[in-house]
């Protein structure tokens, strides 16, 4: 059996050949969407690394925001927690569960306040995370600007990501974040946002004071 091509250009020469564009059926307008696309990725991956100029770091000054950053960021978190909690009551959390696996007495870290029974040691460790990861934030974002992206949000939930995804379970602290149930996510990431939201604001008014332009 012998197969006809459908164009044969031997055969007709006035036969033309569609071009890329028209065979993929794409529009003038889906053209220029895939370019501006294409486009700002590229500069857009271009300038995620690109660094600040070394006059205009400030990393004492930086260190000293994390903290200030931290621990008022580590209220707004802790505030966010009691008004969507993110883990059953039955759940121990994990700054109490790393108590306990270092061999602490969490039960005598409580102080009493107008009958309630607060246990300062899981909060303590969580402040103490909350000014650790505030100063490496304000570190980095003397490096690179782009850190601040969506003012810190990208940042503070891959940190979140990163801590309650992986860490935490492998440390035996928590489960697994996947299978947290979608409250538990919901208070999260949300929590998280809020969190890294108020150390962006409070980096951005501090440095603003005292740094010098």
């Amino acid at each position: 059996m012998q197969y006809q091509p459908v164009i044969s250009i031997t055969e007709n020469s006035d036969a033309e050949i569609p071009d890329y564009d028209s065979a993929c059926g794409l529009s003038s307008f889906h053209k220029i969407l895939y370019s501006f696309i294409f486009s700002f990725s590229g500069w857009f991956m271009i300038n995620l690394f690109e660094l600040t100029k070394k006059k205009d770091r400030h990393i004492s000054i930086a260190i000293i925001i994390g903290i200030v950053a931290g621990i008022f960021s580590a209220l707004v978190k802790s505030g966010f927690e009691t008004l969507i909690p993110p883990r059953t009551l039955e759940t121990t959390p994990p700054p109490v569960v790393l108590l306990e696996k270092l061999g602490a007495n969490v039960d005598a870290m409580t102080y009493h306040w107008m009958g309630y029974s607060i246990n300062w040691g899981g909060n303590g460790v969580h402040i103490l995370f909350s000014i650790s990861i505030a100063i490496i934030y304000c570190i980095i974002a003397e490096y690179l600007p782009r850190v601040r992206l969506l003012h810190g949000i990208v940042f503070g939930v891959g940190v979140s990501v990163l801590a309650h995804g992986l860490v935490v379970p492998l440390l035996g602290l928590s489960g697994w974040l996947w299978i947290a149930g979608p409250q538990a996510l919901i208070s999260e990431f949300v929590g998280t946002a809020f969190w890294i939201w108020s150390i962006e604001a409070i980096r951005q008014n501090l440095r603003s004071i005292w740094v010098k332009p």
